[in-house]
């Protein structure tokens, strides 16, 4: 019991500071005094961080700036200050992820239903709808695969007609993948249809080794130079 009290008093202890150079330490394993500073307010778009700062609703010292650091994430920062350099995060934006299943089987009503809400219209994509609803994939159904293109023979539409179809590859589409408020980037895709059992499936994958990704970095940078040419931005 008693050693538990001293203990308890030792944790209570104010821990005692040492100065050099007009730096503070904590002499208990010589670690600076840093400065404390509120947490960050996390948001889910761009233009809140724009809105934060036109309205300036919180007054601070030196240089704010905008640091893209991935195309799903950016920071707005107060430059270093203090005798230790510390650098202040102000706000953290973080776009929402995108939902859809690449690379995976994907039972074709719902994948249609995703093409709808998580990609932008386009040719290829409006290609893609027509063929995944036109071509109906059964039992007798036959599929062919190079590496490079695929062949499906199957029913088209109602009719008992019987064709080849050639499934054009690659296609260019545009997911919803960064923030809303710049373009989405265009990259290429290969779609295969399959059979799960005698269901059809389809999936698609990615194959333009993620360089949409630095294409969204520069587009979130060309978003905030316009929007904020006063404020440095950094990606």
């Amino acid at each position: 019991m008693i050693s538990k009290m001293i203990e308890k008093i030792i944790t209570l202890k104010k821990p005692e500071t040492l100065t050099v150079d007009d730096k503070t330490y904590i002499q208990d394993g010589y670690n600076p005094l840093l400065d404390r500073f509120p947490g960050s307010l996390d948001i889910n778009n761009l233009t809140g961080i724009v809105d934060y700062i036109n309205a300036s609703p919180e007054k601070w010292d030196g240089e704010l700036f905008i640091h893209v650091a991935d195309f799903d994430h950016v920071f707005l920062y107060q430059g270093m200050i203090g005798d230790f350099n510390q650098r202040v995060t102000i706000l953290s934006a973080d776009s929402r992820p995108c939902k859809f299943m690449f690379g995976r089987k994907i039972r074709v009503e719902d994948f249609i239903i995703a093409l709808h809400g998580m990609f932008l219209p386009n040719e290829d994509r409006d290609y893609l709808l027509t063929l995944v609803s036109s071509v109906k994939i059964d039992a007798s159904a036959t599929l062919t695969d190079d590496g490079a293109s695929q062949t499906v023979t199957a029913k088209q539409g109602v009719s008992s007609l019987v064709t080849p179809t050639v499934i054009k590859n690659p296609l260019l589409l545009q997911p919803f993948r960064t923030f809303n408020e710049v373009e989405q980037p265009a990259s290429q895709f290969i779609f295969r249809f399959g059979k799960d059992g005698d269901s059809p499936v389809c999936s698609l994958h990615e194959c333009d080794g993620e360089a949409w990704k630095q294409e969204a970095i520069q587009r979130i940078k060309a978003f905030f130079i316009e929007e904020l040419p006063d404020v440095p931005v950094i990606a």
